[in-house]
C-alpha cells in the first residue's frame, strides 16, 4: 500500500510539474553550452559524472531490493522442489488485493500482474528520485562555479595591483569580473529556488508516507520473525525505505552547504582593495550567501541530514509505541 501511495505522489507530481522540469532540463543544457572557460567545463562535468554515478548505484540498489522482495512468493515453491517436501505449499502474494476470481486458480496471473506492477512502480521511484538528485547536483554545480569565479576575482584585485595597468582599465577588469560573479551567484539562486518549488509538495507527502511506512514495515518485520520468507521481505523493504529517505535528504544538504560558500569565499578576497563601488556589489552576495538555499517539504521540513535523523528517531518512537501496544 506504502508503495503505491508512494508511486501515485511522485506521478502526479511529475505531470503536474512537467513543464517545468523541462524548463530545467533545458536551463542545464544551455548552460553547457553558455560556460566557455575549460575549468567551468570542468565543474560542470564532476558534477554531471558524480550524480550519474550516485544515480546508477542506487538504482542497482532499488532494483536489487525489489527482486529480493520478488522472490518471497517463489521461495515455498523453490523449497517444495528441492526437499521434496509432501505437502501443499502455502500461496504467497506480494501484496493483498482483490481480483474477483479464485486465487489458487489464477495464482500464476495474479503473481505475474504483480510482478509487472511492482518493476514499473520502481521504474517510477527511481526516475523521479535520479532526475531530483541530477537536477540538485547541477545547483550545486552553479554555486561551485560563482565561488570559483569569486575567488579568481581575488586573484585578479591582488594580480593587478603589481600590474602596469592604468587605474581606470584596472577598475573595468575588475568591475566586469564583479558583474560575471554576481550573475552567477543569481543564475545559481533562480536555480535552486525552481527546484524547490517543484519538488515541495511531493516531497512533503512523501515524507509522512515514509515516516510511517517505517514503523510499521518494521514492526512487521519483527512480528514475523518466525517466518524467515516474510521476515526477509518486510525487512530489505524498510532498510529500502531508509536508503530512499536519504537518498532525498542528501541532495539538499549538499545544496545547503554548496549555496553558503559563496558567503565564505566573498568575504576571503581582497574585496578591501576595490573601489567604493565595487565592494556595495558584493554586498548582496555576502549577505544571501549567508543564508542557506533550501529544499523544503511543505515548507514545513527541511531537506538535510539533520532532518533525516529526526525523522529516524520520529518513526523510531512510532515503532515503539506499536511494539508497546502488542
Amino acid at each position: 500500500m506504502f508503495l503505491h501511495l508512494l508511486v501515485t505522489i511522485k506521478m502526479i507530481s511529475c505531470i503536474s510539474n512537467l513543464e517545468t522540469e523541462k524548463d530545467l532540463l533545458l536551463q542545464i543544457e544551455n548552460q553547457r553550452k553558455f560556460y566557455s572557460l575549460s575549468s567551468e567545463k570542468k565543474v560542470l562535468n564532476k558534477y554531471a559524472n558524480r550524480s550519474g554515478t550516485i544515480t546508477r548505484l542506487y538504482v542497482y540498489y532499488i532494483y536489487a531490493s525489489v527482486a529480493l522482495y520478488m522472490c518471497s512468493p517463489l521461495v515455498p515453491k523453490i523449497l517444495d522442489c528441492i526437499l521434496h517436501l509432501n505437502e501443499s505449499s502455502p500461496i504467497i502474494f506480494l501484496y493483498e488485493a482483490e481480483y474477483f476470481v479464485d486465487r489458487r486458480e489464477y495464482t500464476t496471473w495474479i503473481l505475474l500482474h504483480s510482478y509487472v506492477v511492482t518493476l514499473l512502480e520502481a521504474t517510477v521511484v527511481v526516475a523521479f528520485d535520479s532526475l531530483y538528485f541530477h537536477l540538485a547536483e547541477h545547483a550545486c554545480s552553479l554555486f561551485s562555479i560563482a565561488c570559483k569565479r569569486m575567488d579568481r576575482l581575488a586573484h585578479d584585485i591582488e594580480f593587478q595591483k603589481s600590474s602596469d595597468q592604468s587605474i581606470s582599465a584596472k577598475r573595468d577588469d575588475v568591475g566586469d569580473a564583479v558583474v560575471l560573479c554576481i550573475m552567477q551567484h543569481m543564475k545559481a539562486l533562480k536555480f535552486a529556488d525552481l527546484l524547490g518549488t517543484v519538488y515541495t509538495k511531493a516531497l512533503f507527502f512523501i515524507l509522512g508516507i515514509n515516516m510511517l511506512a517505517m514503523s510499521i514495515t518494521g514492526f512487521q518485520t519483527v512480528m514475523k520473525l518466525d517466518e524467515p520468507s516474510e521476515s526477509v521481505r518486510l525487512g530489505c523493504f524498510t532498510i529500502a525505505q531508509l536508503i530512499h529517505l536519504y537518498f532525498l535528504s542528501w541532495p539538499g544538504q549538499r545544496l545547503m552547504d554548496h549555496s553558503q560558500e559563496i558567503h565564505s569565499a566573498a568575504y576571503q578576497g581582497s574585496w578591501y582593495n576595490m573601489p567604493v563601488h565595487l565592494r556595495k556589489l558584493l554586498m548582496p552576495i555576502m549577505m544571501r550567501g549567508s543564508k542557506p538555499c533550501v529544499v523544503s517539504a511543505g515548507g514545513f521540513y527541511v531537506m538535510s541530514l539533520q532532518s533525516f535523523s529526526m525523522v529516524l528517531k520520529t518513526s523510531a518512537s512510532y515503532f515503539t509505541v506499536l511494539m508497546s501496544c502488542q
